[in-house]
């Protein structure tokens, strides 16, 4: 981390995040979809299968839960609560992506045309109209316009899109934590030794963060601030904090203990308790908290009535005509586990409200 700066990565590539992501595949709680619902809303051959290697360990570890009384799941059914094996967008072992799913089939289409390498930089909007027209983008260094004849749908991921949206509809001009002191400290004489670690993962927190133009500069990267940990009641480190605590009572049983584990006891810097007490673990939580990058609700979904709503019901955008949004961006609430599944869902959702708008319809004329 230089200059409390930090990356947070896209995926650039066809297929975006999945071609390069870790591939776990989690649908979340139902209640997260009911809360969904519950703002007045309504609700593809995706190859999906366990690892297809795990070592001995994976067993160890569902011992363990076992004696703490946590029961094995299958966490895409019915219970939500307890261990199970990774299930993953694999096919026979091997990465299955968005685009390998979905082009596969696809690519020869007369209707469809793909431009990799390309970078769209402004959605033409007329000011008067408020009509979306088309996109201006670059490939190969050279300025091109795509026009849109029915409508234009943006699909940039919950950066990108956000940041297009404030270029073009709004037009106004408005962290890895880790030091390398800290890695010094902690995991520098672990280096070639075996281990494990059990991440505690946030999956609602109360905290909120924000995107904003740099400039107006379409290539110039939006400036984020997560705004990690800042909620006034900490009750996201008091969750974390929970969570470190199961932690350690799973890395205690006999299950584990039997193999010869031990904490790492190397001490964050900064954090000088002497003992492993909440104040120390608190401490460390502000220290080595990282974010999983799992960004979404930059261009959320929500009634008319919700004045911070995006799009609506249907994708599209408040105050624009002919522009729809479908990527993480419109998810309105946090989600228990991953994001590459609810995005799925907008995705094949989406192309089921434009099949329906537009199916036996004439193009309007330009």
């Amino acid at each position: 981390m230089e200059n409390n700066q930090c990356a947070i990565g896209n995926g650039k590539a066809l297929g975006g995040d999945t071609a390069a992501n870790d591939m776990l595949y989690t649908r979340g709680h139902p209640n997260d979809y009911d809360l969904w619902a519950d703002k007045g809303l309504i609700g593809g051959p995706i190859h999906l299968e366990n690892f297809q290697y795990s070592t001995s360990f994976a067993a160890h570890l569902l011992d363990a839960a076992h004696e703490l009384g946590i029961k094995k799941i299958d966490y895409n059914g019915k219970d939500h609560l307890g261990f199970g094996i990774p299930q993953v967008t694999t096919k026979d072992g091997k990465r299955n992506s968005a685009a390998q799913s979905y082009l596969a089939t696809a690519y020869r289409r007369k209707n469809l045309v793909i431009r990799p390498l390309s970078r769209a930089i402004k959605i033409i909007i007329s000011p008067h109209t408020k009509d979306a027209s088309g996109v201006k983008y670059l490939f190969e260094e050279e300025l091109f316009i795509a026009k849109a004849s029915k409508e234009v749908i943006l699909s940039a991921g919950a950066i990108n899109s956000a940041q297009l949206l404030l270029l073009s509809v709004h037009n106004h001009l408005q962290s890895l934590r880790i030091t390398k002191e800290t890695y010094d400290a902690v995991w520098q004489p672990l280096e070639g030794l075996e281990g494990f670690t059990i991440e505690v993962v946030l999956l609602h927190p109360k905290s909120k963060g924000y995107l904003k133009l740099q400039d107006g500069n379409p290539l110039h990267y939006p400036l984020i601030n997560t705004n990690a940990l800042s909620d006034i009641d900490d009750q996201d480190v008091d969750t974390i904090l929970a969570g470190i605590q199961k932690a350690l009572k799973l890395a205690n049983t006999e299950s584990l203990q039997k193999l010869g584990i031990h904490l790492n006891h190397h001490k964050v810097p900064g954090c000088d308790q002497t003992e492993l007490s909440d104040e120390y673990w608190r401490c460390a939580i502000r220290h080595l908290s990282v974010s999983l990058r799992h960004v979404s609700g930059t261009a959320r979904m929500g009634p008319g009535t919700d004045e911070d709503a995006v799009v609506d019901k249907d994708l599209m955008v408040y105050g624009i005509h002919k522009l729809r949004v479908a990527d993480a961006s419109v998810i309105p609430v946090t989600i228990s586990g991953n994001l590459m599944a609810p995005e799925y869902m907008i995705g094949e959702q989406a192309a089921d409200l434009i099949k329906n708008d537009w199916i036996g319809k004439k193009c309007p004329a330009s």
